[in-house]
């Protein structure tokens, strides 16, 4: 999980190598999937996070995140297999 620019992804990762071009290809744009603006920006040394996950399974992910801009907290269950938000 990360933020660049406002705009929060989450990176995937296993045991096989993969190029640049792959990993990019392979990251969730949660902005995009939940029609957030990049209107959240990371404050330099607040250590807590705007944005946690933590695997429910092997491919099911529960993702959470605060969106500051609007003082709102978002939570979903996305399925990395199935490339989609399940819940």
């Amino acid at each position: 999980m990360f933020n660049n620019d406002g705009v929060f992804y989450l990176r995937t990762f296993g045991k096989e190598s993969r190029d640049e071009a792959d990993i990019e290809a392979d990251e969730l744009n949660i902005n995009k999937l939940i029609g957030l603006d990049n209107h959240t920006m990371c404050i330099f040394t607040f250590p807590d996070p705007y944005i946690t996950c933590c695997f429910v399974t092997d491919n099911i992910v529960y993702i959470n995140l605060f969106h500051n801009a609007t003082l709102t907290h978002y939570h979903l269950i996305y399925d990395v297999d199935a490339k989609r938000m399940v819940g």
